[in-house]
């Protein structure tokens, strides 16, 4: 069946809320096995429509992280890594107004797609011989197939910068508190439908933000995260985030496994907790040494919300533009 005639075929959410649920298992120091799976809901609204709303399933995503660099000194950890893995078609794609006409593809919590991730980060501790002061660098893209309704939706690029300051830190580590700027800037190409292009869907926006991390105790971490729209591109069909929030909880724990004796059986032993921030990587002089006392990390749960309205088309016109 047919989308809407009253939506565009290209068309965005107007607002989007997306809770992910991550399972991560750090099953070597410099390896982590992650498994996210996200829960959607779309909005879309315009003054020739009626408000649309639809929750799902979104696509799951299987990571695979690996820290190939790391330089401990006084300052502070210097360390980077890469991540790659699948995003896997699990989410809905059969969405339909209120009149009963399938949605766009756009509006789906799903994609109907198997996409590839890949990632990059890089963390800076004392920054300018600060000890406080972080810098972290995120880059990473999502590369896509065709999928429901004959599209396939533009890739896109994302490069998040974090500046931030730690203006408190507990003896132990097991507290401390990080705030800071953060600047995004985003990149997406022209989504396909039936292989013809359409030019205009895509562009580039840049997001300014700040975002503070909170470490409320050993294996338990909480972060807030808001960007706002300083700069977009002027296509036809693009659709810019106004503002983006972000905000999530992280609860990690330590599971040891005793080695086997003779013929007994494997055993498990008690539960430690010890914590790892999943938003942004941030670490401290005393890193090293909790990550080399860790055992196999298991981040049981960890929850991730984001809110993003976005200008609809008849809107999308801001005084600061990227040509």
């Amino acid at each position: 069946m047919r989308p809407s005639v009253n939506i565009p075929a290209t068309a965005q959410p107007t607002f989007a809320h997306e809770g992910t649920v991550k399972f991560a298992w750090g099953f070597h120091p410099n390896f982590d096995l992650s498994v996210l799976v996200p829960i959607v809901t779309n909005h879309f609204h315009t003054p020739d429509t009626s408000t649309v709303i639809g929750t799902g399933i979104g696509d799951a995503m299987a990571l695979l992280k690996y820290r190939f660099y790391r330089r401990d000194s006084e300052r502070g950890t210097t360390q980077a890594s890469i991540t790659g893995g699948f995003k896997i078609p699990t989410g809905r794609t059969n969405h339909r107004s209120s009149d009963g006409t399938l949605l766009p593809a756009t509006l789906q919590p799903g994609s109907g797609s198997t996409d590839f991730f890949v990632a990059a980060n890089w963390t800076y501790t004392g920054l300018f011989n600060l000890r406080r002061l972080v810098a972290d660098e995120d880059f990473h893209s999502l590369l896509r197939t065709q999928g429901t309704q004959q599209t396939r939706l533009g890739k896109n690029v994302e490069s998040r910068f974090w500046l931030s300051y730690r203006p408190y830190e507990s003896t132990t580590v097991a507290r401390e508190w990080f705030i800071g700027p953060a600047l995004t800037w985003l990149h997406s190409v022209d989504d396909r439908i039936a292989g013809i292009t359409q030019a205009g869907s895509g562009g580039d926006l840049l997001l300014a933000g700040a975002t503070t991390y909170f470490g409320l105790r050993p294996g338990m971490h909480v972060w807030l995260g808001m960007d706002w729209d300083i700069a977009h591109s002027n296509g036809a069909l693009f659709m810019p985030v106004r503002r983006h929030v972000s905000f999530g909880i992280t609860q990690q724990f330590r599971l040891h496994l005793s080695e086997r004796r003779n013929h007994e059986p494997k055993t498990s032993g008690g539960i430690a907790i010890s914590g790892l921030p999943v938003c942004a990587a941030v670490t401290s002089a005393n890193q090293a040494h909790r990550n080399a006392c860790r055992g196999h990390d298991l981040k049981f749960l960890s929850i991730r919300c984001e809110t993003t309205p976005t200008t609809p088309v008849w809107r999308c016109k801001c005084r600061c533009q990227l040509d």
